[in-house]
């Protein structure tokens, strides 16, 4: 799936090829297809616990944190599948098919 057909409702699995930690309230993720390494903090680390662990959608993650952080839905709808977007390029993240 491309980006471009990305689906707000689309749900999302963390790839066998990435290994993942959280120290404190960082998300630390090596592809090891590629030796790259990544950090994330903060909102990025709740968005990926929200997709992964919850199992939420695009749309489900924006809606939770719009009653957490105060941010009108627009924005944080773009943010977050701006983020998603980049996980999905550094293949941190995979499209699941429903």
């Amino acid at each position: 799936m491309s980006v471009n057909q990305l689906s707000d409702d689309c749900h999302f699995s963390c790839p066998f090829h990435v290994t993942t930690n959280r120290i404190e309230d960082e998300l630390v993720a090596l592809n090891l297809e590629t030796s790259a390494y990544y950090g994330v903090d903060g909102i990025g680390t709740q968005i990926w616990r929200l997709l992964i662990d919850e199992n939420m959608t695009i749309a489900g993650a924006a809606g939770k944190l719009i009653e957490e952080y105060d941010v009108d839905m627009e924005t944080c709808h773009r943010e977050v599948r701006a983020f998603v977007e980049q996980l999905l390029d550094a293949k941190l993240l995979e499209a699941v098919q429903s």
